[in-house]
């Protein structure tokens, strides 16, 4: 019996996909001249040290777009760590990247990780304010990324989420799709 909350953004949404033991979230894209960004959170509950691990599948086309596991504090700072897609001028990344919000230390073993597949496993544990990052292509075996260290209480919300961050004009259609196992 573990209540879990909803967070969402207008057109996004969380469905039970016709595949049995997998979560849907869809994020549209903001129709709007100015960059915002857009979320679906499923999240719950957690106390003290714990676990956090998912299968994501997802396929990141297009810029700022990232799916997979989610930590937020009582103040709304969060810890994500997921499958992303980026472009600017020194041209397009696609891969497995860590986003914290200040203040916080994170203490990367690679700070770039390319990945080009769309699906891998996640996980984060806690132990006491340290996050430890790293993700598995097969469930078995997994290879840490860093660690991110933050003063978030000792409650928390954990779960599984989607993002994008982008303008879009009144013609665009461009939605982030991702499966959590």
């Amino acid at each position: 019996d573990v209540d879990w909350e909803v967070v969402a953004d207008d057109d996004s949404s969380l469905t039970v996909q016709d595949r049995p033991g997998f979560l849907g979230i869809t994020v549209a894209a903001p129709r709007s001249d100015v960059a915002e960004t857009r979320v679906a959170l499923l999240l719950r509950e957690a106390v003290g040290d714990f676990v956090l691990l998912t299968r994501v599948e997802f396929d990141p086309q297009a810029d700022r777009h990232i799916a997979g596991l989610v930590i937020e504090g009582d103040d709304q700072r969060r810890i994500s760590f997921g499958l992303v897609a980026l472009s600017g001028p020194r041209g397009s990344f696609r891969g497995i990247i860590p986003v914290v919000d200040e203040p916080a230390t994170l203490d990367l073993d690679r700070t770039v990780l390319a990945y080009e597949e769309s699906q891998v496993v996640l996980r984060i544990q806690r132990v006491r304010d340290a996050f430890e990052l790293s993700y598995s292509r097969d469930g078995e075996t997994f290879t840490r990324v860093g660690t991110a260290t933050t003063n978030l209480s000792d409650a928390v919300r954990v779960g599984v989420g989607a993002a994008t961050r982008e303008d879009c004009t009144r013609d665009c259609s461009q939605i982030v799709p991702a499966e959590f196992d």
